[in-house]
């Protein structure tokens, strides 16, 4: 079940560091196990720094229409 839908202007290393910096403000406990994100390069990229524990699946919806 998603707990977090963000919307963003920019998609810059720096932005998606901005987001992921936010969510321990945001959500109630550090439960997170795994994050399913679209095929952006730089997020992908800044959430293995930020979050190396948490496993990264690509969403089928993404993965279909390439």
């Amino acid at each position: 079940m998603p707990l977090v839908f963000v919307l963003m202007l920019g998609k810059k290393k720096r932005d998606y560091r901005g987001v992921l910096k936010k969510m321990p403000e945001l959500l109630p406990s550090p439960a997170d196990k795994q994050s399913t994100l679209d095929f952006e390069c730089a997020m992908w990229k800044v959430h293995g720094q930020l979050l190396p524990d948490v496993k990264l699946m690509g969403c089928l919806f993404h993965s279909i229409i390439i």
